[in-house]
């Protein structure tokens, strides 16, 4: 795991990391972890490898961490154990802004009241996530081939599959929870046990590694009848400005259904060189059903268009301030020859970029 997290793909400073390995009694451990984590103010990371052990107290049962001198008796399991209550009272006093705690180890769900937002609000955090590679009265699995040189407990080595081979089709960073659901997602189908989870404050979305399967892509794929029907649309309307939609499946980013839409500002700028003469505006009466049929078909709007007769494809300040972020928004310019520029931008409450645009025959090919 060291040599994972200090390596390219997660990057964490080799100094950061204190590494505790066979560890025979509990000693001065809670002190030193509490010490360690004192001096985190961004992301606090406990993870453990090894047995787990439940033992009864006035309180409830609380999970106990193993270490090489630990006794197995009830009633000195937590004597001789690094109790799970110890590191999360470490994180409790750490100001890290972000608590981390991976568990590989029998009945490690027991730790999901890290995540409690009681526990959350005192650490003044914002967020903590646990993930555990078993029920709160489950065991975890490990490898038991004899001609494993090195074997490893089943949800680390999976948990390291995904990170070190990424995930196809996801984003440049892995956030926490799909690394999670990866790893879980093939235990379960591999028939191990099923690892559990908890989190609050959005902690699970920390990005916690890069993606080694990304794949840079054009900013704007469309395919060629999406592209012929947005151009049909401006060949029609010129040399009025006309406007329309492009939506497709909820998380595709790929335009399946191009919907033209009434423009109520529409002017053919002939004579005209003022911005305001190249407005456009969609009709609100349209917008709102077609808005609920997208909710219902599990659409999502993924383009915003309008023609530029006569002009440039280049972005204008009522575009900007009108054109709305987090889709693609393109601009087809029209001569009087029927000539066509076509280009996308994205605008954020940031920065505006231009895209790059693939047109492809069909998103299959």
């Amino acid at each position: 795991m060291r040599a994972v997290l200090t390596g390219a793909l997660c990057g964490w400073p080799d100094d950061r990391l204190s590494v505790f390995v066979n560890e025979q009694r509990p000693g001065s451990l809670p002190d030193r972890m509490t010490e360690l984590y004192q001096d985190v103010d961004d992301v606090a990371l406990f993870y453990y490898v090894g047995h787990g052990q439940v033992a009864p107290t006035p309180g409830g049962d609380t999970l106990c961490l193993g270490l090489t001198g630990s006794r197995v008796e009830p009633s000195r399991r937590k004597s001789t154990s690094l109790a799970f209550d110890d590191i999360a009272y470490a994180l409790w006093h750490s100001p890290a802004r972000t608590k981390i705690v991976i568990l590989d180890c029998c009945y490690a769900g027991l730790a999901g009241r890290l995540a409690d937002t009681e526990v959350l609000d005192l650490t003044r955090a914002a967020g903590a996530c646990t993930l555990a590679a078993s029920g709160e009265f489950a065991t975890a699995w490990y490898e038991t081939d004899d001609e494993l040189t090195r074997p490893q407990t089943y949800f680390t080595k999976y948990f390291l599959d995904v990170l070190e081979s990424g995930i196809p089709g996801a984003g440049r960073g892995l956030p926490l929870e799909s690394i999670f659901r990866r790893a879980a997602a093939g235990l379960v189908r591999d028939g191990k046990p099923q690892p559990t989870s908890s989190a609050a404050h959005h902690a699970s979305r920390l990005v916690f590694a890069a993606n080694p399967a990304h794949v840079d892509k054009p900013d704007l794929t469309i395919s060629q009848s999406v592209y012929d029907r947005i151009v049909a649309h401006v060949h029609a309307g010129y040399p009025a400005v006309v406007c329309g939609m492009g939506i497709g499946p909820h998380g595709s980013d790929r335009a399946s259904r191009v919907l033209p839409m009434t423009n109520l500002v529409a002017r053919s700028p002939a004579g005209h060189e003022e911005e305001s003469d190249f407005s456009w505006e969609m009709d609100p009466r349209e917008l709102v059903p077609m808005y609920r049929e997208m909710e219902a078909s599990g659409e999502e709007l993924l383009i915003v268009y309008h023609s530029r007769p006569d002009g440039d494809a280049l972005l204008s300040r009522i575009d900007i301030q009108y054109g709305g972020v987090g889709h693609h928004f393109v601009i087809v310019a029209v001569d009087t020859q029927g000539r066509i520029e076509f280009r996308s931008y994205r605008i954020t409450d940031t920065r505006v970029r231009e895209e790059e645009v693939r047109v492809v025959p069909s998103y299959d090919a």
